[in-house]
């Protein structure tokens, strides 16, 4: 189902943009610029065009504030559920040479599970390129980057890896 353009939300570094949905995905983004082929494209078709949703695993988690924060394109989302709250919230730093989106998870209250799904394609959601997954540095606490490629583009997204909890 087609989410209406008003509940997107736009980020920015002045190089880029992406449209973030109020269910938590990022449905539309082109990098390295605008002009560019979009790597998530769920905003013209479904999630199979790409997209990156992070959003609780609870179906009735609702969104209870979201906000910019200040005069910034960085986007605070506070999600409500049965068992606690938890923020997300995304930007694009600006001046860094290259784009990026940031994602940070804050938990608020409670323990929420969150979900996380990401669907890398290239060119419009045409490509679905080959992936890899590689730890960044040898300690226990290192982060993993996840790779994906196709023709002479790739993408690198980084992380710490989860634990599940008991």
């Amino acid at each position: 189902m087609a989410v209406p353009i008003e509940d997107y939300a736009f980020l920015s570094d002045l190089s880029t943009g992406a449209l973030i949905s109020r269910q938590g995905g990022v449905d539309w983004l082109c990098l390295p610029r605008f002009d560019s082929a979009s790597i998530f494209g769920a905003l013209l078709g479904s999630e199979e065009h790409g997209r990156w949703l992070l959003t609780p695993n609870d179906p009735d988690a609702h969104v209870v504030e979201r906000l910019y924060v200040d005069s910034t394109f960085v986007l605070e989302t506070t999600w409500k559920t049965s068992r606690g709250k938890v923020r997300i919230t995304d930007f694009m730093p600006v001046g860094e040479g290259r784009s990026s989106l940031m994602r940070r998870v804050t938990g608020v209250s409670g323990a929420v599970t969150l979900r996380q799904e990401l669907r890398i394609r290239p060119r419009y959601g045409a490509v679905l390129p080959w992936m890899s997954r590689r730890r960044v540095n040898a300690t226990p606490e290192g982060s993993e980057v996840l790779f994906a490629m196709a023709g002479p583009d790739a993408w690198g997204v980084e992380g710490a890896p989860s634990t599940p909890r008991p």
